[in-house]
């Protein structure tokens, strides 16, 4: 499961553990969820703070939906208090089945863990998969 903050690393950077987490999804290597409300981040955020247009907010979008599959949570979680929104990113996580979320989001990787969800940043999760310690 992908916290938004992870496909903006990736959509940004084409050479850090986020792209890399995000191409092994689109190459159908690892499941990989987004959520209407994550995208709805995902597009709101392009445009207001990266200045993107519809047009290209939306080439964004397909680019995610295509590398993801979308979970739609039918649960409500209000566990972390400091920031709403991220509770959205456990929803999700909950809803799809997810075994990880890959986030940058310090209110979710203290965490560590939501109902058996191991909760990682992207280089720690791509060293988990391949089977490396990361201290």
């Amino acid at each position: 499961m992908f916290d938004t903050n992870v496909l903006f690393s990736a959509i940004l950077s084409s050479s850090g553990s986020s792209s890399r987490l995000l191409k092994l999804a689109s190459e159908g290597k690892i499941t990989g969820f987004t959520s209407p409300a994550l995208l709805g981040e995902l597009d709101e955020v392009l445009q207001r703070d990266y200045g993107a247009s519809q047009d290209e907010a939306a080439i964004v979008q397909a680019r995610v939906k295509q590398a993801l599959r979308t979970a739609e949570p039918g649960i409500v979680i209000d566990v972390i208090k400091e920031d709403g929104d991220d509770n959205r990113v456990l929803e999700c996580a909950v809803a799809s089945g997810a075994n990880y979320v890959a986030s940058w989001d310090p209110h979710l990787t203290r965490l560590k863990e939501f109902q058996g969800i191991k909760i990682l940043n992207p280089g720690e999760l791509l060293a988990e998969l391949s089977g490396q310690t990361v201290e």
